[in-house]
């Protein structure tokens, strides 16, 4: 494009040099001068286009590859993706045919049952916490005739001799304590004498939940009482017992005591 250019510069330099020389008429310079103009006019045309086009080139991005097909035409090849944006990243590639369901994805779930219910927690089961001076007794405890196989019992005995399998200072309250476990939501228990104690034994118990008073009686031959408190995981429940009467081993009994979920 540069030489058309200079060759039609000088062509006009020449042209009107010789019109001065010569003493031209302006016509007839005008007409000489649309000639040159005429003849070189697409060439530089030409050359412009091509000057443009190629810096177009330059700057535009370079097109993807292309393959024959098998009908003689081209296609455009597709760049290859990253495994983060593959489809299949993070799964199984699916096998041809297979429904989508049959997709199995890389990834490991915990086998949770959602319709399990947690099972009771009996206290004859659980250790005490917090120290506490009774001694309890665990396992299956009558009362009024029917058995309560997983029972926890309060013994007392008033009597001056220790005894190391019942509580025997009659000065004292004799106390244990329990904490609620995950998930559970009551505490229950059937409450009164062993059928294995004398006749004349009475027995105040006082149950406490978190320090709260919920059971204060006092117990004889004959009575009991079904009781459930709700808790929840942590609640502390205390089991005091004081012997107030009898001649022999009174034994307080929480029969099947539990938590429930």
């Amino acid at each position: 494009m540069a030489i058309a250019f200079a060759i039609l510069l000088i062509a006009v330099a020449v042209i009107l040099l010789i019109a001065r020389q010569k003493k031209l008429e302006a016509a007839v310079v005008a007409a000489i001068l649309g000639i040159v103009v005429a003849v070189f006019a697409k060439p530089i045309e030409n050359a412009w286009d091509g000057f443009f086009a190629q810096h177009d080139t330059k700057n535009s991005s370079p097109a993807a590859p292309t393959s024959g097909t098998k009908d003689g035409s081209t296609q455009q090849q597709a760049e290859p993706t990253s495994p983060e944006n593959s489809p299949t990243y993070g799964s199984r590639t699916p096998t041809p045919g297979a429904k989508t369901s049959d997709v199995r994805v890389d990834q490991t779930l915990p086998d949770v049952d959602p319709t399990r219910i947690p099972e009771p927690v009996y206290l004859a089961d659980k250790s005490r916490v917090n120290g506490g001076n009774a001694i309890v007794l665990k396992g299956a405890r009558s009362i009024n005739g029917k058995e309560y196989a997983n029972s926890i019992a309060v013994c007392s005995e008033l009597t001056s001799i220790p005894n190391i399998n019942c509580n025997s200072d009659k000065s004292d309250t004799w106390w244990a304590e329990y904490v609620a476990p995950q998930d559970m939501h009551s505490v229950r228990a059937m409450i009164g004498l062993s059928d294995t104690s004398p006749g004349d034994c009475r027995d105040f118990l006082q149950l406490e939940l978190n320090g709260a008073v919920v059971f204060d009686k006092e117990l004889v031959a004959g009575g009991q009482f079904d009781r459930s408190w709700p808790v929840q995981a942590g609640t502390r429940l205390t089991v005091r017992v004081r012997p107030i009467a009898g001649t022999g081993r009174c034994l307080t009994v929480l029969g099947d005591a539990r938590f429930t979920p």
